[in-house]
C-alpha cells in the first residue's frame, strides 16, 4: 500500500517540472506540503490580503486576476500543474498580488510560509525558484498586449518550456494545442514555427518542440 506521501512523490515525479528533481528532495516537498482537494470557482487567495500560504498546483486550473487602481482588472497566464501560486509573496513577506480561483476541481499542495521557507533552502530547488522567479518577471512583462500571433507564439514557447539538462529547453505540446491556446489557426502557427526553425531558434518534432536557447529565442519579443 502507497503513503499519502509516497503518493504524493508519485504525483510530483509525474510533473515536468519536477522530472529532474531527487527522490530525496521531492520527500522534503511532500513532507511540508499538505494535500488539498477544491472545488471548481474556489478562491485560494485574494489581492492585497496576507500572504498565509503557498500553493503548488497537481492537478486542474486556477485562473489569476490582477485588479487595477481603476477598478479594472487583467487576466493573467493560467496556473496549471507544476505551477505555484504565492512564491515571490512568501519569499518577500507581501499581500498577495492577484486572485487565485479554481477553474476547475483542482489539488494543491498547500505549504505554510515557514515550511516553504525551508524546501527553498534545498540546494537543487534553490536553482528551480531562481530561474521560476526569472520566468515570472518575464512573464509579467510580455503580458503587455502581445496582438501579433507571432508575438503570443514566441510568448507561449518562453511561458511553457520545461529546462532539459542537456538538449536546452522542450515545450510538450502540439500544434493544435498551441493554436487553441493562443488564438489562432494551425496553419498559422505552424507557419511560424517553420520561421523560427530556419532562424535556428527551435526545433520541431512529434509532439513537442525543442529550444536551445531560450534567451536567443525571448530575444524575438523584447
Amino acid at each position: 500500500m502507497v503513503s499519502p506521501k509516497g503518493s504524493v512523490v508519485h504525483r510530483l515525479m509525474s510533473i515536468s517540472a519536477f522530472r529532474h528533481t531527487a527522490v530525496a528532495d521531492l520527500n522534503t516537498v511532500a513532507r511540508y506540503g499538505t494535500l488539498s482537494s477544491y472545488r471548481k470557482h474556489r478562491t485560494l487567495c485574494y489581492q492585497s490580503e496576507p500572504a498565509g500560504y503557498v500553493y503548488l498546483i497537481l492537478s486542474g486550473q486556477v485562473s489569476r486576476v490582477k485588479y487595477r487602481a481603476d477598478e479594472s482588472s487583467a487576466m493573467l497566464e493560467r496556473g496549471n500543474p507544476g505551477d505555484w501560486i504565492g512564491v515571490p509573496e512568501a519569499l518577500l513577506s507581501c499581500p498577495y498580488l492577484y486572485d487565485a480561483v479554481t477553474e476547475v476541481q483542482s489539488d494543491t499542495l498547500v505549504f505554510s510560509i515557514s515550511g516553504f521557507r525551508e524546501i527553498v533552502k534545498l540546494e537543487s530547488l534553490r536553482r528551480f525558484f531562481l530561474e521560476y522567479l526569472a520566468k515570472s518577471v518575464y512573464t509579467l512583462h510580455a503580458q503587455i498586449a502581445l496582438n501579433a500571433p507571432y508575438l503570443r507564439l514566441v510568448y507561449f514557447l518562453m511561458t511553457h518550456s520545461v529546462a532539459e539538462t542537456s538538449a536546452g529547453s522542450i515545450v510538450r505540446a502540439t500544434q493544435d494545442e498551441i493554436a487553441q491556446s493562443i488564438s489562432t489557426t494551425r496553419e498559422t502557427v505552424n507557419k511560424y514555427l517553420q520561421e523560427l526553425q530556419r532562424k535556428g531558434l527551435v526545433q520541431t518534432a512529434r509532439g513537442c518542440i525543442r529550444i536551445p536557447e531560450t534567451s536567443a529565442l525571448g530575444e524575438e519579443i523584447v
